[in-house]
């Protein structure tokens, strides 16, 4: 090639055809740490921790000191042959590899590499894993409700067919989403721009079965794009309004704020399909008690509450005697200080959570239930606990006012709107009014029977099983 071609390479990266599973950023990794460090060579490595032995003079001898557990031992490193970048040099000189010799270590599916026909049954297998890419964003302004929903169903996924591959891709920012979802321990992939190019890129580096877009809007360009990959795409969206041009570009569609009387073959929407986690769907159904006078008032606004309805909501109960106040705040909750500060001034203490992993166990002691109109709301539903919502923003007071008819909260509207005086008075008179918060609590156990995520989940199957990018079956 270079007599050829009249150049001298700098580099040469050997990529056998036998290791099918390594990834395009393994590959840029290696020649990342033989440029930036120095290496003669880079290799790509996995770990191995065994009680491992050799023959060094025709007689057994142990490489380990003594047999511990495996996670104890020291590890021992195999060279998988996946990837080898070297400099030029290297090659005119007597040492395979150099002198001074970097590595980067691989999974273990990367690492796999085909020797005989069980490793190629094997890769054959994995090959037909379901591969599911999450494309969400959340914190800051745009709040958590996005990446609680795709959370919950990747829960769904986990439990369903744990043998599914699921990865997180999401922007750098705001950066409150990526640390939460990385805290639960799913893969997390970091877009490496905003740019439509660059997330598609990073989609198609992936190679998914099924891409899950779960974004406050989702574009033409982008899901256009997409088409081009081959993936099957699963929108979570509140409404159709969440989509450009839905009935032409989105293959499937799980609305579960609003229903649209639309002629889609893949849409599926109404709080049938509300995605609760699973903690949800255990105590859903349960026996309720509606007491005759409510004193434990649960605040919930979300994982960021942009406009700090939480305080409003705590000055608003100061005047009801006797009342027991629960504030959870997510973990994108910005008003902490300010919130220390009212908390010290008023007449009752409330106990303030935060990121809290027992939300279920929580909403089911309450007698009512302040939020904002988001996935709380099908989450008390299908606990039979009576709400009252106050909303974030304009097109969420919008799907409320649908929601709301329901029967199982009570909608105040914009919570910036509403004064603290308002949201006071409503929240007294429906604790003290037992026969509606028994109404709203039998409407919202009709309403949500939280097995919405074991419908998408079938959902998603069936398109797994019939997407063009998908080789296998998902079960």
């Amino acid at each position: 090639v270079e007599a050829d071609s009249d150049t001298r390479f700098d580099i040469v990266v050997t990529l056998q055809a036998t290791s099918p599973f390594r990834r395009a950023e393994q590959i840029d990794a290696a020649i990342d740490e033989l440029i930036q460090k120095g290496f003669d060579a880079v290799i790509s490595l996995n770990e191995v921790r065994a009680l491992t032995w050799h023959r060094p003079r025709g007689k057994l001898e142990p490489l380990f000191e003594r047999a511990e557990r495996r996670n104890e031992l020291e590890p021992l490193y195999h060279e998988d042959g996946a990837i080898r970048a070297l400099r030029r040099d290297v090659l005119d000189s007597e040492l395979r590899l150099g002198e001074n010799v970097g590595h980067i270590l691989m999974d273990k599916m990367s690492a796999l590499t085909i020797h005989d026909i069980y490793d190629f049954w094997l890769a054959e297998k994995l090959v037909h894993l379901p591969r599911v890419l999450f494309r969400v964003d959340g914190g800051g302004e745009m709040g958590m409700g996005h990446v609680l929903r795709s959370l919950a169903v990747a829960e769904a996924l986990t439990k369903i067919a744990p043998h599914a591959d699921l990865c997180f891709l999401m922007r750098a920012d705001p950066p409150e989403g990526v640390q939460h979802i990385a805290r639960l321990g799913y893969p997390v992939r970091v877009a490496p721009g905003d740019e439509l190019t660059s997330i598609v890129d990073a989609i198609r580096d992936y190679s998914p079965n099924i891409v899950v877009n779960d974004r406050p809007f989702l574009e033409e360009d982008y899901l256009r794009a997409l088409a081009g990959l081959g993936a099957s795409t699963v929108n979570l969206v509140d409404s159709l309004d969440d989509i450009e041009n839905p009935s032409e570009l989105a293959s499937i569609i799980i609305a579960t704020m609003q229903e649209s009387e639309v002629e889609l073959d893949d849409y599926h929407a109404g709080p049938a399909f509300a995605i609760l986690r699973d903690s949800f769907q255990k105590k859903a159904g349960a026996s309720m008690t509606i007491p005759n006078d409510g004193k434990r008032v649960v605040l919930s606004f979300g994982g960021s509450d942009p406009q700090n309805l939480t305080m409003k909501a705590l000055e608003a109960l100061d005047d009801i005697p006797g009342v027991e106040v629960t504030v959870v705040l997510g973990p994108a909750y910005s008003y902490r200080e300010q919130l220390e500060t009212l908390v010290s001034k008023l007449s009752y203490r409330p106990d303030v959570l935060k990121n809290v992993e027992h939300m279920a166990d929580i909403l089911a002691e309450a007698d009512l239930v302040l939020c904002s109109g988001g996935m709380t709301v099908f989450e008390i539903a299908a606990l039979g606990r009576p709400g009252m919502v106050l909303c974030q923003n304009r097109r969420e007071r919008e799907r409320m006012d649908e929601f709301s008819r329901y029967g199982s909260v009570e909608h105040l509207g914009l919570g910036t709107d509403v004064s603290v005086e308002e949201i006071g008075r409503h929240a007294r008179a429906l604790l003290k009014d037992r026969d509606a918060r028994q109404r709203m609590s039998e409407a919202g156990a009709r309403l949500v029977d939280a097995r919405g995520a074991t419908r998408v989940y079938e959902v998603m199957k069936k398109a797994g099983n019939k997407g063009p990018a998908n080789g296998g079956r998902w079960l």
